[in-house]
């Protein structure tokens, strides 16, 4: 940069090139100004766009009859029975009486010395399920295996049993081994496949004697304890002496409640023996015997501590509703009630628990009024910075502004709109107690909406949702996207889905002889490396049809797989549990099909499943399993199931369009459609900063080049004004000179 100083001119160069400068950047200042007006207008339209989309929120939770119509529950047992409710629930009142509840069943091991107690004295295994078709849960032990790492290691597999260590407070052998199934129903309780360690599940357990370590220790022989445990709880005989002696002349109390209570013989006490004899007048068959040595004194304590391995009996739940006894393998019941699931949380049989479902017509005006409420902050917004000040003459600013003006045309044309399909007096928003008041905005006639629910329900409902209505129930949409429109579209079935599915070639007895059936699955066969698992399920002799189907069920969960066997008509069949040519099956048996065989027979029968196909509303649809999605057109993107067997032109599809959906798509054309208002309008404002900021980028350019020009002119008269002041200092000394 050249440096002007006006040291010859004695002029402010600097400051007049700064001047200059300045009147050559109004321009620029002007397109700056210009780019905060459209920054504002951004910043303004941003802040709308929220209270837009809240709109589209607001009318998409009117587009789902499931969503809406949901009857409500009132319950003033909430203790007892949890009651929630779905769309579809009829409108009634119900008497409940729950007998029992569901559980799940729960088994103990005797106790063991703490959780570092080896468990097994060489290789082997130890295997459970819940109930005789569950996973089975197969751990490998040996004679290092503790009772902690055997615990771990079946909780690690995650299966339908949970392990746990439970201290039982006795005085010997504390830790016990306790199995739970995480499944209730009267089936589930916990069955022992292999147990290859010292653990006992099968049978009761009398543990030795154990004296109390404060004593008088005047007693130097041994209690022993003998007998086969009757009972079925687990529990400790305190055996107490009355009166000193010897063994076979001092008596005792006993009690089996922790100390609580004594049974001492109606006050003469039992008396001791030195031959093994039953404790008191209810040992459920346990004995003891005292050897004779020392003298046994009144307050000697002595603990037999007996346990059963069952803790807890699986079983279903019993209830009573409206007059009809019923169970379920379960405490929550979808079934009972078609739209009502009853969690029971007491039993209690002398109890009826009085509930009731009732319409739910708070939430569907409460719907419509979150509507109202969210197209009124919109018009607040908009029209609160379109006002105009008279006195000022100054308009807010909005005022004018097309995008602003067609953001509430498309409102207010929503607003009029007819639902499509719908006749009769009951088309519109208006028809249902909306109004439009002063200043643009939406009232309510809740009460209006509230009377039209209790007369014509269904037809509010019709104008307000939208509605899919199938040829016959092996119809299901899945999934409708945004915007499909209403309409009547046939769907034309070539070709029905199918399970992969093997069948014996007869009708199966109880089988004659041990059989092997042998398994290949795949559940990703259209793969270029499908996954094949193999596997093999040995029958004993004299299994019938269901004990078979048990055995596989409890294979198929253990192994993972997506089968299921089942009886048809007396045939053993299996399939996959899904539909699609992505499940492959092949099965073999080592057996012959001969009466006493499963049927299946040597040579294996395979089959692979079958993916539907066909067209809806005349365009085809892509297949996977049961599933239909249409890849291209009006409806793309919709997907429906068909499960049914039957092909051809079996019916049409009807979709309706209501009123909240009608509201979404509007909304969608103001905020984020391909050309919708806000992002057209965001685009354009976007592209003229950016045009604008190029000018001022040029602009810049240009006057710096102008700068440096007047810099440089005004550098170089003051050169000139140098030399022309240095040649009239010459010419003024020479004239001096010649006058002189």
């Amino acid at each position: 940069m050249v440096s002007v100083g006006g040291l010859a001119s004695g002029l402010d160069t600097q400051a007049i090139v700064s001047q200059l400068l300045e009147l050559e950047r109004r321009p620029i200042s002007n397109l700056e100004r210009r780019i905060a007006q459209l920054q504002a207008d951004q910043g303004r339209f941003t802040a709308l766009q929220p209270l837009v989309t809240e709109v589209k929120t607001a009318a998409r939770g009117l587009v789902d009859i499931s969503q809406l119509d949901v009857p409500k529950a009132v319950n003033a047992f909430t203790a007892q029975v949890g009651v929630s409710v779905s769309a579809g629930a009829i409108p009634s009142d119900y008497d409940l009486v729950i007998d029992q509840r569901a559980q799940a069943g729960r088994v103990a091991s005797q106790g063991m010395d703490g959780s570092s107690a080896l468990v097994s004295a060489g290789p082997g295994s130890f295997a459970i399920r819940s109930g005789s078709s569950g996973a089975q849960i197969s751990v490998e032990v040996d004679a290092t295996t503790t009772l902690r790492e055997l615990t771990d290691a079946i909780n690690a597999q995650n299966g339908e049993v949970r392990a746990s260590i439970i201290n039982d407070g006795t005085r010997a052998n504390a830790s016990r081994l306790v199995l739970t199934s995480t499944k209730t129903g009267r089936e589930m309780d916990v069955e022992i496949v292999a147990n290859d360690t010292s653990l006992q599940f099968d049978g009761t357990t009398i543990e030795s004697t154990v004296a109390d370590a404060d004593n008088s220790g005047l007693y130097t022989g041994a209690a022993s304890s003998s007998g086969t445990y009757s009972g079925t709880d687990s529990k400790t005989f305190i055996v107490e002496i009355m009166s000193d002696g010897g063994a076979g002349a001092a008596t005792y109390r006993y009690s089996t409640d922790g100390g609580i209570t004594f049974d001492d013989n109606g006050g003469a006490g039992y008396t001791t023996s030195t031959a093994a004899a039953a404790i008191g007048a209810n040992s459920e068959g346990v004995e003891l015997a005292f050897s004779d040595s020392g003298t046994l004194s009144a307050g000697d304590r002595f603990y037999v501590d007996v346990t059963a391995p069952v803790l807890r009996t699986a079983q279903d739940a019993v209830f009573t509703l409206n007059g009809i006894r019923q169970t379920r393998d379960s405490n929550t019941v979808s079934d009972a009630i078609e739209g009502v699931t009853l969690s029971l949380q007491e039993a209690d049989p002398s109890k009826t628990l009085r509930f009731s479902v009732e319409r739910n017509d708070d939430a569907i005006v409460g719907a419509v009024k979150k509507l109202v409420d969210s197209y009124n902050a919109v018009v607040k917004d908009i029209r609160g910075k379109q006002t105009f000040d008279a006195e000022t003459q100054t308009g807010g600013p909005l005022l004018g502004d097309r995008t602003a003006n067609s953001i509430l045309s498309t409102l207010r044309r929503t607003l009029t709109a007819a639902a499509p399909g719908t006749e009769g007096s009951l088309r519109r928003l208006v028809d249902l107690g909306v109004k439009t008041v002063e200043g643009g905005q939406l009232t309510l006639d809740t009460a209006r909406l509230r009377d039209l629910l209790e007369s014509d329900r269904a037809e509010v409902l019709g104008v307000l949702t939208s509605a899919e209505t199938m040829p016959n129930d092996d119809f299901t949409v899945v999934t409708r996207p945004e915007g499909i429109p209403s309409g009547d579209y046939a769907i034309n079935i070539t070709q029905a889905a199918a399970k992969a599915s093997v069948v014996g070639q007869g009708a199966m007895t109880a089988l004659a002889q041990a059989e092997t059936l042998s398994f290949e699955f795949s559940s990703n066969a259209q793969e270029d490396s499908p996954t094949v698992r193999s596997f093999s399920v040995d029958l004993a002799q004299n299994d019938t049809l269901a004990q078979v189907v048990t055995k596989l069920q409890s294979a198929f969960a253990t192994q993972g797989v997506q089968l299921t066997a089942e009886a048809d008509g007396g045939v053993l069949r299996i399939s996959s549990t899904d539909y699609g040519d992505d499940y492959d099956l092949s099965v073999t048996s080592d057996v012959a099909a001969a009466a006493g065989s499963t049927q299946i027979g040597t040579t294996a029968v395979t089959s692979r499943g079958v993916d539907v196909e066909g067209t809806i509303g005349g365009t085809a649809a892509s297949g996977i399993g049961a599933s239909l999605r249409v890849e291209s057109g009006a409806l793309e993107g919709l997907v429906v199931d068909y499960s049914g067997s039957s092909t051809g032109l079996l019916g049409a599809m009807s979709l309706s369009t209501g009123l909240g959906e009608l509201f979404g798509d509007a909304v969608d054309g103001i905020t984020v459609a391909e050309g919708s208002i806000l992002k057209t309008k965001n685009e354009s404002l976007n592209d003229q900063v950016e045009r604008l900021q190029e000018q001022i980028l040029k602009k810049e350019t240009a006057l710096g080049r102008t700068r440096e020009r007047l810099e440089r002119e005004f550098a170089n008269l003051e050169v000139t004004l140098a030399q022309l002041q240095s040649q009239q200092t010459f010419l003024t000394n020479q004239l001096a000179q010649l006058n002189g």
